[in-house]
C-alpha cells in the first residue's frame, strides 16, 4: 500500500465536508499476497459481495492485514486513458509497443 500524498477530501453532494488527515491513509495495491487457505476461506465466507479487494475480506474475517510498501511504480489500469500513459511511459523507457 502507497502513503497518500495528494490532500484527500471527503465531499457530499458537490460540496468539501471535511479535508482527511492523510498521515495514516495507504492506497491498497494490487497484487496482494495471501496464504491460499485463508484468503479461499475469506472468499467463501464472503457473503455481502461488496469487498473491493482481498484485503478487505481478510479484514472482515479478524485477520491483520500488513501495509507493505511498493518497491516501484504500480500504476492500475482501468480507463482508456490509464492505458495511454502507461504505453506512453513503455516508449519512453524504451519497451517499443505495449
Amino acid at each position: 500500500a502507497a502513503p497518500v500524498t495528494d490532500t484527500v477530501k471527503r465531499g457530499r453532494e458537490g460540496l468539501v465536508m471535511a479535508t482527511l488527515d492523510r498521515s495514516n491513509l495507504h492506497l491498497a495495491q494490487t497484487p496482494q499476497a495471501f496464504l491460499f487457505d485463508l484468503i479461499r476461506r475469506a472468499h467463501d465466507e464472503d457473503r455481502g459481495g461488496e469487498a473491493t479487494d482481498d484485503a478487505v475480506l481478510m479484514e472482515q474475517a479478524g485477520h491483520k492485514v500488513r501495509l507493505v510498501a511498493p518497491s516501484g511504480p504500480n500504476f492500475k489500469v482501468t480507463t482508456a486513458d490509464d492505458l495511454v500513459m502507461v504505453e506512453a511511459l513503455l516508449r519512453r523507457e524504451g519497451h517499443g509497443q505495449a
